[in-house]
């Protein structure tokens, strides 16, 4: 009797299995014979790395940059075509914010508005070069001002570039793209 059950079990799986390959479900007929199963498509696993770098998880940034500009729409085009570029972007509006803001945290580039609500932006690049985040950092001054005078005054207060506005795209990225160049043949 334990044969007959355990032979009564084998025959109901083998039968499901001859359904499933059939692709009938419910169909008692065993006589066609059951289609050669098909191969799965190969899935390659995909494969995430996480790099530490300096205890935080490591992006795909090529340098960061400080916006300081009130204007909200002009800091928001120009942290966008910075993020465009590979380049990890924050902004503030005031000269005060980016003090505070380089007192703990360090910036490649930094980009000033001449003309700030509380202080000069020529004041303001002076005031960061003494400052540790700030000494080493590519420092772009901008204004509506289009006076040949602006880039040899902003040369006199430490900075290293002059850009009147409105600021072209393209002007900006090659910009940028040559200072960081420059900054990478220093070391």
């Amino acid at each position: 009797m334990p044969n007959d059950h355990r032979d009564s079990a084998e025959s109901r799986l083998w039968e499901a299995i001859q359904k499933k390959r059939a692709g009938t479900p419910g169909s008692s007929d065993s006589s066609s014979p059951a289609p050669a199963p098909q191969p799965k498509p190969s899935k390659k696993p995909v494969v995430k790395q996480k790099v530490k770098l300096e205890g935080k998880a490591a992006t795909n940034y090529l340098a960061s940059a400080l916006v300081v500009e009130p204007n909200k729409r002009i800091s928001l085009n120009m942290v966008n075509l910075l993020k465009s570029m590979k380049i990890r972007a924050d902004s503030v509006a005031t000269g005060e914010d980016a003090q505070k803001l380089l007192q703990s945290s360090k910036y490649l580039i930094i980009i000033i508005e001449k003309n700030l609500p509380d202080i000069a932006g020529f004041n303001l690049s002076t005031k960061l070069r003494t400052m540790d985040n700030g000494r080493n950092a590519v420092i772009i001054i901008t204004s509506e001002e289009r006076d040949p005078s602006m880039k040899d005054q902003a040369l006199m207060v430490d900075a290293d570039d002059y850009l009147p506005k409105p600021i072209h795209t393209a002007e900006l990225t090659e910009t940028v793209k040559f200072h960081l160049l420059e900054r990478k043949k220093q070391g």
